[in-house]
């Protein structure tokens, strides 16, 4: 049982490294007691199981009831499942320790977080995954971000396990010298000057922030009129390309036409593009405005949380994610609600061209999600607009700054984004250092198979 309680212990301290509390310097010891587990003989899988009841709940915290238990759920057991193959590999390992193997599996583990329920790309179970808890996005405004412009989030996670092994190795070697060296290191880069937003003329946006409940939400009226107001003092001081409007309507039969005429009779007004989320009772969607008035776009999310409904009726069919937004001026690609936090997505639209990235969320998982915006800017180099119903709302630039409204009050944010298309390593080269990860302890897992068939003999 001590296996678990080290675990816990591990969850613990991801939670406090994580937003709100982001105190991010103990990020780099959570390790330590998943080694532990394993230096004192326990089960991997136990201490995994721990890690996962502590973190996961937390991570979700914010969900509604149906899809924060079965998320919940679906991620504990994969962690689960995760924790046995460890076992496997770490008695089965040639030449790698068990540092290396934990931390390439992790990495792995987070990598394939991003495809769905055990890198399953199939409708239902791309929602049973939750990417935007990779732990390296605790390390959102770390000095050392920058490295997920070349390896990704996933960059960032190695990086924090890789450490933790060395903190871990030092103890046992009571090298005590070099082990208060390391920790005052890292904590003293924690409290590093935080970056700033990186000013740049281009396409000018203005964010709506109504801080609408959920039952004004559900008044048309009364979202599209807030929406309304507040975009008109703001497009009449700054004179804006675009509109953005996190909650416009939630989407009936009764009322759907009606709120869309509205929309669309501002943008016509205006001669502004607006881009505005719909909520309905299954998934969230985006709608795209032109000057003219009319939908030029509309999708529903690729990625949701998920609901019994889709759990009862599995389906097998993927969904499209071509929905890059092109105009005259400028080229963009909106994520709605989690889509924020998952890399692949992100990375795809860098590589189509976008000029800039737009992230509209609802109610849950604001923080994390507005942490993992910032990691999505530092991995595609891209600007990063992200708009919310209650806040921040922000403009993230790719050094990781920005700039940010109040939460929980109804106000407007105006900002502008450069006309680039820059392209990071990490949106060139991809997700294939985890697969080279992947493939070598697979090597070194049949060569064991192979020595230990030709001992028998």
């Amino acid at each position: 049982m001590y296996s678990l309680l080290y675990g816990l212990l591990s969850g613990f301290l991801t939670i406090l490294a994580f937003p709100p509390f982001s105190l991010s310097y103990l990020i780099w010891f959570f390790p330590f007691f998943l080694f532990q587990a394993y230096h004192k003989g326990g089960s991997m899988a136990l201490a995994l199981l721990g890690w996962g009841l502590a973190f996961f709940p937390f991570g979700l915290r914010s969900l509604p009831f149906e899809p924060f238990v079965i998320l919940s759920g679906a991620l504990i057991l994969q962690v689960l499942i995760w924790g046995l193959i460890m076992e496997r590999l770490l008695r089965s390992s040639l030449a790698f320790s068990p540092y290396v193997i934990l931390s390439s599996l992790w990495v792995i583990f987070e990598f394939m977080q991003d495809r769905g329920f055990l890198s399953i790309p199939f409708s239902f179970f791309k929602d049973l995954s939750a990417p935007w808890l990779s732990i390296g996005v605790a390390l959102y405004s770390h000095p050392l971000r920058y490295i997920a412009s070349l390896l990704g989030v996933w960059g960032l996670s190695f990086l924090i396990l890789v450490v933790g092994s060395l903190i871990h190795y030092l103890l046992l070697r009571k090298r005590v010298v070099l082990l208060i060296v390391l920790i005052s290191l890292l904590i003293s880069l924690d409290f590093s000057p935080k970056p700033t937003y990186q000013v740049s003329p281009g396409v000018r946006i203005g964010m709506v922030q109504p801080s609408l409940s959920e039952d004004r939400r559900n008044l048309p009226t009364a979202a599209l009129s807030r929406n309304t107001r507040l975009s008109g003092i703001l497009f009449f001081q700054k004179s804006l390309d675009l509109i953005i409007w996190p909650v416009s309507y939630v989407k009936t039969d009764f009322f759907s036409d009606s709120a869309e005429r509205y929309i669309s009779n501002f943008a016509k007004e205006y001669h502004c593009y607006i881009l505005a989320g719909i909520d309905d009772d299954e998934e969230g969607g985006i709608s795209f405005y032109s000057l003219s008035g009319e939908v030029k776009v509309s999708f529903k999310s690729l990625y949701a949380v998920p609901s019994l409904k889709e759990l009862l009726n599995l389906g097998f069919v993927g969904r499209s994610v071509e929905r890059t937004i092109k105009t005259d001026k400028f080229s963009f690609a909106p994520l709605k609600g989690v889509e924020i936090g998952h890399p692949f997505l992100s990375r795809r639209f860098a590589l189509e061209g976008c000029h800039f990235l737009v992230g509209i969320q609802e109610d849950f998982l604001r923080e994390i999600l507005w942490a993992n915006a910032i990691i999505r800017s530092l991995e595609t180099g891209l600007y990063f607009v992200l708009s919310s119903n209650y806040g921040p709302s922000s403009f993230i630039s790719p050094n990781g700054g920005s700039k940010s409204t109040s939460a929980f009050t109804p106000s407007t944010l105006f900002g502008e984004v450069p006309l680039t298309s820059y392209k990071t390593p990490f949106v060139k080269l991809g997700y294939y250092w985890p697969l080279s990860l992947g493939f070598l302890i697979f090597v070194d897992y049949l060569l064991k198979f192979r020595d230990s068939r030709f001992n028998l003999f």
